[in-house]
């Protein structure tokens, strides 16, 4: 009963509230992605995002990331 208890208290937090919320779509998502079978894309996205980050030219390429999204 003590965890429904600080839980209550913590929700009524305006910022600890924002936390769990985000905290529950964050798992809801997580578990879904795990469902659909979406991690397998997600971790070569990001191992390529990467491997492009890290990558020798002649500018650094995170330095062309940032010129691009601005």
């Amino acid at each position: 009963m003590k965890l429904m208890e600080g839980l209550k208290v913590a929700w009524k937090d305006p910022v600890l509230s924002k936390v769990i919320a985000t905290g529950v779509v964050a798992a809801i998502i997580a578990i879904g992605g795990y469902l659909l079978a979406f991690w397998p894309s997600v971790r070569s996205c990001m191992a390529e995002s990467w491997s492009v980050a890290i990558s020798t030219t002649a500018v650094s390429n995170w330095l062309l990331a940032v010129m691009i999204w601005w």
